[in-house]
């Protein structure tokens, strides 16, 4: 179905390795001093008139402000918007054992707001976050909730749980403000939370381009991302769970922590002496299992389109969606396997006489191409009604698209109200317009400077006999007055213009426009029966534009009202289609496919390449997730090959096997006096010595290192899956 592409430079090349984000100011207490000093640059004055007049100021006068100010950050809890995604995904199942976990950050500035020493001391570019991995062998500890006064109370400490005595509360905080811990054993702390020298190589940040990536209301995707990153390896055949935790005044203690001394050589933190256990704040926390030959980012991508449920009568998985399910009725069997082929679905459809029947669904997402020939001029989704003469079933689809498409617009007020408020104004214009063209053909009006009605032509004349070129009497009732030619004609006045329509309302328009995409269409409309779209498939489908112009019409239907027989003509059959902007003839098809696998869930900013049959890539109409693990992409033209590609901001860590060692093959030109291979020193919980392994890069490439270069050596690289359309349709 597909083939797997490992990755390359140019891969790599696409993301961006950043050193770090480190914000202008961290969160804390700031003051803010502002002093002006005056000096007099004047000659001292001589004469005496001078010294009178122009007095010299002293020098040494002085005027000072001080204003504190207070700098924001996240303490206590994390948005969830803060956090992106984690790898391994939660809950999933796999070959871990040679991949550090990682965690990606929406902010990209957030490992690096607050310190990760009391008073801002210590290296700034030093993250305060960190991910301390646990197995089934330690065990892992149990986070609860408590009050921020938990965490400051000294009797904690007289009992042998260790937290900062430099914590302190901030402008805003409370004791009384909620806050997850957990409690980790010394012995544990000292084996699994890295150094501070580790530290620094454990974050960087990254941009990538997102505009391959289903949109996501409840992801943040800006481009720019931070990614914390453990140290310790998960132990094969056992479940581990990962912790985000703060060491925001943990540098103190830090600085005397080594977790890389030899067992026979263990030593303890001095500074952790008479404590029995590390209290610390706990962010977020995910878990996973390392077992041989399970789900990763490759295997559930070929799995996509095979479960047993499709697999029927010996046909092969199919891509298409559609129903693949037989169903026996006496007289039409055939014909309704017919129609599930084209992408019809049975369903209870009660009429109106009472009685229920079975009637043809089908979405605006065809598994076929569709001929268009649905307009804009329906009145009503009874004209939508079609049926097979066959089966003498009927087919709803374009009915229902129809009524939905009037419940939607309905549904949004702004749009009802201008979508009426504009109907109404070019009907009644086109009226007016009208009747003033009816009495223009029936009588015949002696027209004014004055704007002042006047009697018609022809009684004027033969009443009061006034010669058009002299000057007349103007008649009120019985008396006659003095008045200059009231029925002198005009010039030869032009003729009225034809009415024209105004342009439809930018709201309107947008909102049409967001109802092409089938933005806001119930996911039931969409997709009918989920045995259509069971777990773990992929679907492809051809917009059918007859679908959409009926969900349009309905909309357009709204605020239309009656007019009488003489005006209807005129006024009452307006083309308001073509501000709809529908050429139908001239569109491209819109081909497309949905998602639904664990995939969308484990790799949230999934990148997906829809490409022609050429390999150039296809702009989209539409990439977007309808829920966690269900996505819907729509092109224009015909999809030739589809990428799926790792995410670059999610892009996680690891090494090479070799036998029963790890190792890191460095990346980029051959080094001279090496072989590229760089085996890492891990204690015995499987904490990797980051700074050893960094000053070992560093002395292949003695050019100079930062942790962006670290980043780039570290990454495993990107992983894609390639499938090819054309070869799958005629698998």
């Amino acid at each position: 179905m597909g083939n797997t592409q490992n990755t390359n430079e140019k891969d790599l090349k696409e993301i961006t390795f950043v050193e770090d984000y480190v914000p202008s100011l961290k969160a804390g207490m700031y003051k803010v001093s502002l002093r002006q000093e005056l000096m007099d640059g004047r000659n001292t004055p001589t004469s005496p008139i001078e010294k009178l007049l122009f007095k010299k100021i002293p020098d040494g006068i002085s005027f000072s402000k001080e204003k504190d100010f207070f700098v924001s950050g996240e303490r206590f809890n994390l948005r969830p918007l803060d956090i992106d995604s984690v790898f391994p995904p939660d809950m999933s199942v796999g070959k871990f054992y040679d991949t550090l976990p990682h965690l990606v950050f929406n902010d990209p500035s957030l490992p690096w707001q607050r310190s990760l020493f009391a008073g801002k001391k210590g290296d700034p570019k030093t993250p305060w976050l960190a991910l301390l991995l646990f197995d089934e062998n330690d065990p892992a500890p149990n986070p609860r909730r408590v009050p921020v006064s938990t965490l400051l109370n000294p009797q904690e400490r007289k009992e042998g749980f260790f937290f900062p005595d430099t914590f302190s509360l901030e402008p805003g905080e409370s004791p009384t403000d909620m806050v997850t811990i957990i409690d980790v054993p010394v012995d544990v702390f000292n084996r699994i939370c890295p150094s501070v020298e580790d530290l620094k190589w454990l974050a960087h940040g990254r941009e990538v381009n997102v505009s391959y990536k289903a949109k996501d209301k409840n992801r943040e995707q800006t481009g720019k991302y931070a990614v914390s990153l453990s140290s310790r390896l998960p132990v094969p055949e056992k479940e581990s769970i990962v912790h985000l935790v703060a060491l925001e005044g943990f540098g103190e203690m830090l600085s005397t922590h080594d977790p890389h001394q030899t067992v026979a050589n263990k030593k303890e933190n001095p500074a952790l002496k008479g404590f029995h256990h590390v209290r610390l704040i706990s962010y977020r926390k995910w878990r996973f299992k390392c077992e041989s030959n399970k789900d990763n980012f490759s295997n559930l991508l070929k799995s996509l389109n095979k479960g047993a449920s499709e697999i029927l009568k010996g046909q092969l998985p199919q891509s298409e969606l559609r129903l693949y399910k037989d169903i026996k009725k006496e007289g039409a069997g055939e014909r309704i396997d017919s129609f599930l082929n084209q992408g019809f679905v049975p369903l209870p459809h009660l009429m109106r006489q009472g009685y229920q029947t079975i009637s043809m669904y089908r979405g605006p997402l065809a598994p076929t191409e569709i001929p268009n020939f649905i307009k804009a001029n329906i009145d009503n989704q009874d004209q939508l009604y079609f049926k097979d003469p066959q089966s003498n079933i009927l087919d709803v689809s374009y009915a229902c698209a129809w009524q939905l498409g009037q419940m939607l617009g309905l549904r949004n007020q702004k749009f009802t109200q201008a979508l009426i408020n504009w109907k109404m104004h070019n009907k009644f214009s086109a009226i007016s317009a009208w009747e003033k063209k009816q009495l223009a053909s029936k009588f015949e009006f002696i027209e004014n400077n004055n704007g002042v009605f006047l009697p018609f032509k022809k009684e004027a004349t033969e009443v009061f006999k006034v010669p058009e070129s002299q000057p007349a009497e103007k008649f009120s009732g019985d008396a006659l007055l003095k008045n200059e030619n009231p029925f002198k004609r005009d010039t030869q006045k032009e003729k009225d213009p034809e009415y024209q329509i105004t342009e439809l309302p930018n709201l309107c328009k947008d909102y049409f426009k967001s109802l092409e995409k089938l933005h806001d269409v119930p996911f039931h409309y969409l997709v009918p029966n989920m045995e259509m779209l069971p777990n773990e498939s992929i679907k492809f489908f051809f917009l059918d534009r007859n679908w959409v112009n009926a969900l349009l019409a309905g909309a357009m239907n709204i605020g239309d009202f009656a007019v009488g027989a003489d005006l209807k003509e005129e006024a009452g059959n307006i083309d308001f289609e073509r501000f709809l902007d529908w050429k139908n003839n001239k569109k491209s098809p819109v081909h497309g496919f949905i998602l639904r696998s664990r995939i969308l869930t484990g790799w949230p900013g999934l990148e997906m390449y829809p490409q022609t049959a050429g390999g150039k890539l296809m702009d989209h109409v539409r990439m977007e997730k309808l829920a966690d693990d269900i996505a819907i992409v729509m092109v224009e033209g015909k999809i030739g090959k589809l990428v799926f590609r790792e995410p670059g901001e999610g892009v996680h860590f690891g090494f090479d096997l070799a036998d029963e060692n790890i190792k890191k093959v460095y990346r980029g030109n051959d080094i001279k006096g090496t072989d590229g291979n760089i085996f890492p020193d891990l204690n015995e919980k499987n904490l990797v010595n980051m700074s050893k392994l960094s000053a070992a890069f560093l002395s292949v490439n003695p050019n100079g290192y930062s942790n962006a270069d670290f980043a780039y050596q570290m990454v495993e690289g990107v992983d894609k899956e390639t499938f090819f359309f054309e070869q799958e349709q005629t698998a």
